[in-house]
């Protein structure tokens, strides 16, 4: 719903209150609303989802920014709503997943309730030889790692370490 996004964001905007960096924000999001209004047709979803990432990762200015928030989203929605079209080729269906995964570590706000390690393992489950499973294997080891290595701890957990060793033998590494 871009027309009632713009005006809830617009309307925060005018209050006096907002921090200088927050209204930068804001105004950054208000405008790619503006931007992305119309998705295209949904057989281009698959195109249109891979730019989006691609111009939200070029916006955001340093890791932690948000500058290409709404970019990852409407990505990750019309993803999704792909997705319930029922596309069959398997190499397709497994780089929706890894868009999904990246979309979702900008999305997400903490890795406890993120769905990126789900989307990027179905990734690799689904063509496990493919390049994009390489890729979503090499996001999701370094998201795990940073995960478990942050500031809760200094390793990764033996289980999720074989997981991932088990990943990582599916799609042929050693």
């Amino acid at each position: 719903d871009f027309p009632r996004a713009i005006t809830v964001l617009t309307q925060f905007l005018e209050r006096p209150d907002v921090p200088a960096v927050l209204r930068d924000q804001l105004l950054s999001w208000v405008n790619a609303l503006r931007e992305l209004h119309s998705h295209g047709p949904a057989d281009e979803a698959l195109a249109r989802a891979r730019t989006l990432i691609e111009v939200g990762q070029r916006r955001n200015r340093f890791p932690a920014d948000h500058q290409g928030f709404v970019h990852f989203v409407v990505a990750s929605s019309l993803l999704h709503r792909w997705l319930t079209t029922s596309p069959a080729e398997t190499h397709v269906l497994g780089e929706a997943y890894y868009l999904l995964g990246i979309a979702e570590t900008y999305i997400s706000r903490t890795s406890r309730i993120s769905e990126a390690p789900f989307f990027l393992e179905t990734a690799i489950r689904l063509d496990p030889t493919s390049p994009i499973a390489s890729n979503a294997y090499d996001v999701l080891n370094l998201y795990i790692l940073t995960e478990y290595t942050g500031s809760l701890g200094t390793r990764v957990p033996s289980e999720v370490q074989e997981h991932l060793d088990a990943l990582r033998r599916l799609r042929g590494g050693s």
